[in-house]
Order: structure tokens, then sequence, then C-alpha cells
């Protein structure tokens, strides 16, 4: 048994999601520049917390494993691309906090929409379980 199956995917998601909420306000109150590396060290963590996760996520969830671990990698890498855009549209109008308070916005909604989405997707999954037993 690899270690990786001591944790639960979603557990690593949420802690992911919640160790970059926790990082991005730490970077809020950062006053000299090289006290950045504390939050960007504790953001590594979140990173590899959240990629692992959904990379368990996708595989335990599909049988095609190349197919939707595949999809997870385009749409990180399109994510990448709009998220590049995106900070540098709200760095050049609002400056390098507003970059960070809405990666910290974004990181809460995130981890709302994830237990959300999960609980609908669990419940409608138990409902077809319970209806195909009838």
């Amino acid at each position: 048994m690899q270690l990786i199956d001591r944790f639960k995917s979603t557990k690593l998601i949420a802690w992911g999601l919640v160790i970059s909420i926790i990082s991005f306000a730490g970077m809020a109150m950062v006053t000299f520049f090289w006290l950045m590396v504390i939050p960007w060290v504790i953001l590594s963590f979140a990173w590899g917390f959240l990629y692992v996760g959904c990379l368990k996520f996708v595989m335990e969830r599909n049988i095609e494993k190349a197919t939707s671990t595949g999809i997870l990698n385009s749409s990180m890498h399109i994510s990448r691309i709009i998220g590049a855009f995106m900070g540098g549209i709200i760095a050049f109008n609002f400056g390098r906090l507003a970059n960070i308070y809405t990666a910290a916005l974004m990181s809460s909604i995130g981890l709302i929409l994830f237990f959300v989405l999960l609980r609908i997707v669990d419940k409608k999954q138990r409902n077809e379980h319970n209806n195909v037993n009838l």
C-alpha cells in the first residue's frame, strides 16, 4: 500500500484549498520582501495537497484514467493562462494586494463550491444506487 492511499482525496483537496487561503492571507500581511518566502513555502505544500488530491480524485472516480487525467491537466494549463491574464489585469488596475485578496477569495469560493458540488454528486450517486437495488 502506498502512503498516499491512507488519505481520502476529498480531504487532500479540502486541505489544499484551506492551506492556500491561509497562505494568501499571510502574503497580504507581509511587510518585508524576504518574509514572502514563508507564505510561498506554505503555498507549495497547498499545491502539493491540491494536485495529488485532484489526481487521486479523478483516478478513483473514472474508468478512463488516462483520459480523465489528461482532461485535468488540460484544464489546469488553461487555468494557468487565464489566471496569468486575469492577474495582470487586476495588478495593473488595482495593485499587488488586490491580486492576493482575489486569490484568497477565489480559493474560498473554490472550497465552498467543492463541498457543495461534492455533496450534490454523492447524493445523486446514492439515489442511483438505491434505485438499482429496488
